[in-house]
């Protein structure tokens, strides 16, 4: 039988890859994202923007299955941290998916030239973005604790490679290698996702296979 920490852990990484290329494809631009407030928006076609949104919308859920296969490994542990990691892992998502299900419509507003409407959606939706990031911030914080506490299966030097980390480093490449950087960072969260749900599912197989 396959492990399910193996199972769903492949399931989050499918939801990390899926919502990263529909995030890339509603906010890429090759000339940068300098400018006016979201005039990197105003160049790309609708076809991006529609492919974009329901990219990332119906793959979005996929991440409460990587979570629950982090989650299935953290609790192992014993640890008193791992439901309240797995329960803030949730609120993140679900503002991460309000956040991303509003930028196909930001899109359709700087295109436009709903200016007016900008401003509300500034304060409305584009604030959820700093909460998401604390929330990130606080899930990585639970993740490293537990993990340090070396009762999982997961190497403690794991505990210093947790979601924040991840995301920094992903934007570090905009000054080490800008080329590179200027791919990774429109879909940077899923990117550092992408990397953490692959860390995790690989000692998930790693442990299965003893």
């Amino acid at each position: 039988m396959t492990d399910k920490r193996v199972f769903y852990g492949i399931i989050g990484i499918i939801g990390a890859f899926g919502v990263g290329i529909g995030e890339f494809l509603l906010h890429y631009n090759p000339a940068g994202y300098g400018g006016a407030e979201y005039s990197f928006l105003l160049p790309l076609p609708v076809w991006r923007t529609t492919v974009g949104h329901f990219l990332s919308v119906l793959f979005l859920p996929l991440y409460f299955a990587g979570f629950w296969s982090v989650y299935l490994i953290l609790k192992d542990s014993k640890s008193r941290l791992a439901r309240p990691y797995f329960i803030a892992a949730l609120y993140v998502i679900a503002v991460g998916g309000v956040w991303i299900g509003s930028r196909s419509m930001l899109t359709v507003m700087v295109q436009a030239g709903f200016s007016v409407g900008l401003e509300k959606y500034t304060f409305y939706l584009e604030s959820l973005l700093q909460v998401l990031r604390a929330g990130i911030l606080g899930i990585s914080i639970l993740f490293s604790a537990i993990v340090w506490g070396g009762k999982t299966m997961l190497p403690r030097w794991t505990a210093f490679f947790n979601e924040i980390v991840l995301l920094l480093l992903v934007f570090s490449t905009l000054f080490i290698l800008p080329p590179l950087g200027r791919v990774l960072v429109p879909s940077a969260m899923n990117v550092a996702h992408l990397i953490f749900f692959g860390m995790t599912t690989f000692f998930s197989v790693k442990n299965s296979k003893r």
